[in-house]
């Protein structure tokens, strides 16, 4: 069996007042697992968040302490694995969260950055 792999570095941008952001994402093969790896931000704000998406139905994608001098390069690795190969393409939303899962709005402008690992079988599926 031949596994495929697609790395993809996602910028995220919260801006002030809003606790959900989009990115696109494509991936050129079905996607039987993705590993989020390595999430930073960029905030002065000094708790914790989560990021979720519906990229994975609205799963946690990473947890982050929103100060950046302390979470920059974190060394949590979160991973989906999807029922069935999946099609990834398109605009996918993001949301910020307290630990509680209440949403969280940003007073400034937050930036977060994480790297998806998208791996697939190679095979095709029907």
């Amino acid at each position: 069996m031949k596994v495929i792999t697609t790395n993809r570095t996602i910028f995220l941008t919260f801006q002030a007042g809003s606790s959900s952001t989009i990115a696109s994402i494509n991936v050129n093969h079905p996607v039987n697992k993705i590993l989020f790896r390595s999430l930073a931000c960029d905030s002065n704000v000094t708790e914790y968040a989560v990021i979720q998406s519906d990229l994975i139905n609205n799963e946690t994608i990473g947890i982050a302490y929103r100060d950046s001098s302390y979470s920059n390069s974190t060394a949590q690795v979160i991973e989906y694995h999807f029922t069935q190969p999946t099609t990834i393409g398109g605009t996918y939303s993001f949301n910020l969260k307290n630990l509680d899962a209440t949403a969280t709005n940003p007073t400034g402008i937050e930036f977060y950055v994480f790297v998806a690992e998208f791996i697939g079988d190679g095979l095709e599926h029907k």
